[in-house]
């Protein structure tokens, strides 16, 4: 179950921030990791995370623009704008 406050808007935002994090952390992968086949498949599992979170996103985007009552996140049913 999640938290109330959870609703796709701010599903949205957090999913974004993650994104974010994820870019910020394939960075200090690049830069710090010495063995070329390390770096590429972090960086390869890094980018699959990031679509994946990206699709997800504008799933949500297109739940919270089309007045739908809930939203699928991970399996999770989320409340829409409306609430429900």
């Amino acid at each position: 179950m999640l938290p109330t406050w959870l609703d796709a808007s701010n599903m949205r935002v957090l999913s974004f921030i993650f994104i974010g994090v994820m870019l910020a952390t394939g960075v200090l992968v690049a830069t710090s990791v010495s063995r070329a086949g390390l770096r590429a498949v972090l960086i390869l599992l890094l980018l699959g995370a990031g679509l994946g979170t990206w699709n997800y996103r504008s799933t949500l985007e297109k739940c919270s623009h089309g007045g739908a009552g809930t939203c699928k996140f991970f399996g999770y049913t989320v409340p829409g704008p409306n609430g429900k």
